[in-house]
């Protein structure tokens, strides 16, 4: 599947088709695919400078992963990136590069849905046995450590990472359905989830 139909199946619902710079960052690709209207997966300081470089709007760029470094998530909060957090460690290091950088960030919690995405286990991201994304039963403690720092933090969206190589669609689907009730849920509680 190309960009564009990717795209159009989101029709005129608010998202960001991203490309993860890791996948291959050739210049000239990633400002192709910015010029089509793509976003950027991040998962360093590097990797968000070469998406500056390659023209990509920061506010489209996400910062993944659990093993972000501090100085790289005071530059996220310098550039307005979007961050995802994976942790209490990475909520906690979020929380102090906001206050180096003088700025809210906006995060997203990566939730892990508990779908089994029937993939090998070392691809597995979204299972119960995976040390990936915030689980249902800690999901409240970090809408309250989110609460807890008005000044650091915006909550505007949710994320999750099922795994790789998943081929049945009934997968993406099932985790859809949890996500937006995670949504619902969320949102319930005063938060303005907007991704």
């Amino acid at each position: 599947m190309g960009f564009s139909t990717a795209k159009g199946g989101f029709g005129g619902l608010r998202s960001i088709i991203g490309y993860a710079i890791k996948a291959n960052n050739n210049l000239k690709i990633l400002e192709h695919l910015r010029e089509l209207g793509c976003g950027a997966v991040l998962v360093s300081g590097n990797e968000l400078r070469l998406a500056l470089r390659a023209g990509f709007d920061p506010t489209r760029c996400i910062f993944n992963g659990n093993g972000k470094l501090l100085e790289d998530l005071v530059l996220a909060a310098q550039e307005g990136v979007f961050v995802n957090v994976d942790s209490e460690f990475d909520l906690d290091n979020i929380i102090s590069a906001a206050r180096i950088a003088g700025k809210k960030v906006n995060v997203l919690l990566r939730i892990n849905p508990d779908v089994d995405p029937q993939v090998h286990p070392y691809v597995a991201t979204g299972n119960k046995n995976s040390k990936f994304g915030i689980r249902n039963e800690k999901l409240q403690w970090f809408l309250d450590a989110v609460k807890a720092h008005p000044n650091e933090l915006k909550l505007v969206g949710v994320h999750c990472h099922l795994g790789s190589t998943i081929t049945k669609v009934d997968i993406f689907r099932d985790a859809a359905v949890l996500m937006v009730n995670y949504i619902d849920e969320i949102r319930a509680q005063g938060f303005e989830i907007v991704t």
